[in-house]
Formats: structure tokens, sequence, C-alpha cells
């Protein structure tokens, strides 16, 4: 049985290297523009050229980004047949995510969080059918005039990754994106959040179950798996960037809003060796 078909991921202080060197092959040279000072803002995007489905701060686009796309809560809003279109031509572009990996302390605040982008590359025949799939569900949607909330997360993915004595201390966040007409549940109030606040605050139980009932049935919520693997790209002459926190844990990738809460620091590249598991056949 063939492999699945592969996503590339790699630290985001790599990028522009990967990119010069064109390690990155469905990412043409006009997709970006980097500064030489890593800050926020530093990655400069053609919205034209490529799809960003990233609230990082690190990204900017150059040009205006579609309406349907609501970049801060990483979705993508699709309720006429035209938005629909929208995001056809936005699938058919390459697609990067900005997954952020969190090592916290045990006893404390302290942590620190490590950048990883994604490329999903729909010139790969067998992604493109992956996007497919997730398009021709949304259109069903609408042709039947349903409401719904896709999630499409690489969480379980990315966890696979982490060293097995770290995990517990590891988050893996903004994993990925969503495609909806509706609006998005309260976790509070939703899923396993339920249980948890069924003890900690005893009364959420009686909105809580009234609201699982009517989010059943008002809107079909469904998480969508891409099968796929992720695949290492590195670049071993840059170092790499983890931005150390020991207040309150910041937002992940809010480093212009949470500026205060971050201590960028450098470390060797071979160092990745210990925040993820690389196979030998990707070293």
């Amino acid at each position: 049985m063939d492999a699945p078909p592969a996503l590339t991921y790699f630290p985001m202080s790599s990028f522009p290297n990967l990119i010069e060197t064109g390690q990155l092959s469905s990412l043409k040279a006009g997709c970006f523009v980097f500064d030489l000072e890593v800050k926020p803002g530093w990655i400069h995007y053609n919205p034209n050229e490529v799809t960003v489905l990233s609230c990082n701060e690190m990204f900017r686009p150059l040009f205006p980004v579609s309406s349907v796309c609501q970049i801060q809560e990483q979705t993508l809003s699709i309720n006429t047949q035209r938005e629909f279109e929208t995001l056809q031509e936005m699938f058919s572009r390459p697609i990067v995510l900005c997954a952020t990996r969190r090592q916290e302390e045990e006893a404390t605040a302290n942590g620190f969080d490590t950048d990883f982008v994604i490329v999903i590359d729909p010139a790969d025949s067998r992604i493109a059918q992956e996007l497919i799939r997730i398009t021709e569900l949304v259109r069903e949607k609408l042709r039947r005039r349903k409401k719904f909330y896709l999630t499409i997360d690489l969480m379980d993915k990315l966890d696979e990754l982490s060293p097995l004595e770290y995990r517990k201390h590891i988050l893996w966040l903004h994993c990925g994106f969503y495609i909806t007409n509706f609006s998005a549940p309260y976790a509070i109030l939703y899923r396993d959040a339920f249980y948890i606040w069924h003890f900690v605050v005893p009364c959420c139980l009686l909105v809580a179950a009234p609201y699982r009932v009517y989010r059943k049935l008002r809107c079909t919520d469904r998480r969508v798996d891409l099968n796929c693997r992720l695949v290492l790209k590195m670049s071993y002459a840059v170092p790499l960037i983890l931005h150390c926190f020991s207040t309150d844990r910041p937002f992940p990738g809010r480093y212009l809003q949470d500026a205060d809460k971050y201590n960028a620091c450098l470390r060797r590249a071979s160092e990745i060796h210990s925040l993820i598991d690389v196979p030998e056949s990707q070293r």
C-alpha cells in the first residue's frame, strides 16, 4: 500500500533559507518576502499566490485578504456560491499553516513556544483529492441549506512528533483551520469541556445540556482529518528561535500583542531533535 501523501513542515526560522535554496518547490519565489530581522510581521506574503491560514503575527499580507478569510480566528466563512468559488480558488493555491509547539514547566508558568510552518501542496494529486473531499462536503451543505462547522486539524499528527518523555508538558496550538456558515461552538458548554465544567461549576449543567441539544439540531459540527503524513525539512545552518515566557501564559503567536511576555532566544538547530521525534531518514 502506498504511503499517505506528505505535508512539509519546518521551524519558522528555516523558512527564508528553504525558499532561497529551492527546497520548497511548491512555493514560488514571489509568494513570500522576508525582512532581515525576525520580528512580528517579518514574513510578508502575497495572498494572490498562497493561502495563509494563520493568526501568527509573524505573517503579514502584502495585499488585502479575501473577506471570506477571518485571519484571527483561522476561519473561512462560506455562505454563498460566490464565496464557495473563492474557497475553491484558495484551495487551488499552496496552503500555509503555522502551528505553535508550547512546552511548559510542570509546576510553574514558565515555558517556551516554537513555531512550525506547515505547507499543504495541492499540486500533489493525492492532497488535491483531500481538499476536493472537503469542498464537496461544503458544496453539499450549501446546496441543502444546512449549517455546518468543519474543523480541519492536524493536532493528532503533531502530537505524534512529541518525545514520549515530554508529551504531557507539550501542547500543539493553532494546528488547523475552520470552514463554516455558522458560529463557533462555545467550548465551555460543548464536548469535553462540558464534563469539566459540570464539576467545577455545577450550574453550567443547566445551560450546557440544552445548548448541546440546540447545537446538534441546528448545525453539523464535524472534524475532517487529512489523510497525510508530516515530513520535516530543515536548515541546520539557521538557529532555532524559541519564544520564552515566565509570567501569565501568553496567547500563542501574538508576539506584537504580548511583546512584554516573550523573550526570544536562539538555540542550535540540532536541538530540534530534543523538541520533536525526527526519523533517521529525515536527519
